[in-house]
C-alpha cells in the first residue's frame, strides 16, 4: 500500500487504446467518449459492447491496488473492475498508465454515470460518461 496517493494527470474514456510497439510510452486513445446513447430504435437499458478507462498516473511510491468502479446517480456501483497492482519505480515524475477494459457495460437509464479511479479503495479521480 502507498502511504502518498499518486496524482492523475487524465483520466479519459475511450473506445480502444493501442501502445506503439516501437515506442511503449507513446499511447493513441481512439475515439475519446463524453457520451453515449443507443442506435436509432433501441432504448434503455443499453449495453456497451467495450470501454477502455485509460488512466495516466505520477508521483506514485511504492506498490498500490487500482480499481475502476462505474456508479449512476450517486448510487452503489453497477460495475467494479478487477484490481491491478502498481509498483512505481525511483522516479517519481515518471508517467504510468493504466488501461482498464470494460467488456458489455449495462447502462440501465439515460443519465450521467461516474468512472471513479480507486487507489487503495479511495477514489482519486473521476471521469463523467453520459448517457442520452
Amino acid at each position: 500500500m502507498t502511504a502518498i496517493p499518486p496524482i492523475v494527470r487524465y483520466l479519459v474514456l475511450c473506445e480502444e487504446c493501442r501502445r506503439d510497439p516501437a515506442n511503449p510510452r507513446k499511447i493513441s486513445a481512439i475515439n475519446l467518449m463524453g457520451y453515449v446513447q443507443p442506435a436509432e430504435g433501441l432504448a434503455y437499458p443499453f449495453e456497451i459492447q467495450e470501454i477502455v478507462a485509460l488512466g495516466m498516473l505520477t508521483e506514485g511510491r511504492g506498490s498500490a491496488r487500482f480499481r475502476i468502479e462505474v456508479v449512476k446517480d450517486f448510487d452503489q456501483p453497477i460495475y467494479r473492475g478487477v484490481d491491478q497492482s502498481v509498483t512505481f519505480g525511483s522516479d517519481p515524475l515518471q508517467l504510468v498508465v493504466l488501461t482498464f477494459r470494460i467488456l458489455r457495460l449495462r447502462l440501465p437509464s439515460t443519465g450521467v454515470y461516474e468512472f471513479r479511479l480507486l487507489c487503495d479503495d479511495v477514489q482519486i479521480a473521476i471521469q463523467p460518461l453520459r448517457a442520452r
